[in-house]
């Protein structure tokens, strides 16, 4: 595609779509926009800008690492290996950090639910293997 506008619509329109296939399914769905060099330092109008809007304006989740990376004192050259934004080991480490935090609450409460299911379902496995009539599932 020729036309920055356009492409930056499809990719938007993709984005949505992967969006309600991962909510139908249950999960959270969150875009990182992880920046190149040239979106670090923050130009007028970046593809990472320009995409964000689009998304915002679709209620699509994105976290801006290159805001989150600022907000740390962090320079590009310290998360990324090279201008298209390969991470460095740092850069992951930081990355999964800022993940952590966006995240965290909602991962705490669901391996909190999944350890519940899980200790459910054992009672009932157990119950049913041991002949038990009771119907209790606690």
């Amino acid at each position: 595609m020729r036309d920055r506008g356009t492409a930056l619509d499809l990719v938007a329109r993709l984005v949505v779509e992967m969006r309600e296939r991962t909510e139908a399914h249950g999960a959270r769905f969150v875009v990182l926009l992880h920046p190149d060099r040239v979106a670090s330092a923050r130009s007028a109008e970046t593809w990472e800008r320009a995409l964000s809007e689009r998304l915002d304006a679709a209620g699509v989740e994105a976290l801006s690492l290159a805001d989150a990376y600022a907000r740390r004192g962090l320079e590009y050259e310290q998360v990324a290996l090279d201008s298209i934004g390969h991470l460095n080991a740092s850069g992951h480490a930081v990355t999964a950090a800022i993940l952590e935090e966006r995240l965290g609450a909602r991962l705490a409460r669901s391996r909190s639910v999944a350890s519940c299911c899980m200790r459910r379902t054992t009672t009932i496995a157990v119950e049913m293997n041991s002949g038990s009539s009771s119907g209790s599932r606690t």
